[in-house]
């Protein structure tokens, strides 16, 4: 089993071809989060494949198998079935063609796994163990999740986006840009925008660039 650490890394998927190998519940849970980051997704899978009904208007259906010719412009395979030689063939398919693949729950023959994923609007907390333990992911996603996320952090992390395009050039460089940040959430920011709204969080970081302003004139 591979115990090499991956590199943790978000993809955008928006617009880019995915093929989906497999059929059931995997192949349908993989699919739909395929879609909503906004891949295009061609689906390998038999006729009688019930998913097909439920995906039908959003994919591109084919029958398997899938071959050589069919990874030429794919950025992402994906395989979600038990068939390992299969999945090795895939594997090796994509390693010779240099393409990203993932065969769920087989560690072994990826070159990209799924991490389990917290979230909260834009914030996203990906948890891997390489495909040692997906249930020790999920749980640990599970106490992120439920301890350290909230709905205010998505709501937070959207106006600090509002922000930074606000202040965006009247600070020299990213040393000073990190650390004004860090005196605004110690200052207490997030309070400020939950407790009186936007526009008192936008007049607050202004009063903290007016001070640092002062102060650097003083000196």
């Amino acid at each position: 089993m591979r115990h090499a650490p991956f590199l943790p890394l978000m993809l955008d998927l928006r617009g880019r071809p995915v093929l989906v190998c497999g059929e059931g519940v995997l192949a349908l849970e993989k699919t739909r989060l395929l879609l909503a980051a906004g891949a295009r997704v061609r689906l390998f899978s038999s006729p009688e494949d019930p998913n097909i009904e439920q995906l039908k208007e959003r994919v591109e259906w084919d029958s398997p198998p899938l071959e050589s010719a069919d990874i030429e412009d794919a950025f992402l395979v994906l395989y979600a079935g038990d068939d390992r030689e299969e999945a090795q063939r895939l594997f090796d398919l994509c390693e010779s063609r240099r393409r990203l693949f993932c065969s769920v729950d087989d560690p072994v023959r990826c070159n990209v796994i799924f991490p389990a994923v917290a979230s909260s609007g834009p914030v996203q907390i990906s948890v891997s163990t390489a495909g040692l333990s997906p249930t020790l992911a999920r749980r640990i996603k599970d106490r992120i999740q439920s301890e350290i996320l909230s709905e205010d952090t998505g709501v937070f992390a959207e106006f600090l986006g509002r922000a930074r395009t606000r202040i965006k050039g009247r600070l020299a460089g990213m040393d000073a840009m990190r650390a004004f940040w860090d005196r605004a959430f110690d200052a207490g920011l997030a309070r400020v925008l939950k407790e009186e709204g936007e526009e008192k969080a936008f007049a607050f970081v202004e009063s903290i660039l007016r001070a640092e302003s002062e102060a650097h004139n003083v000196v």
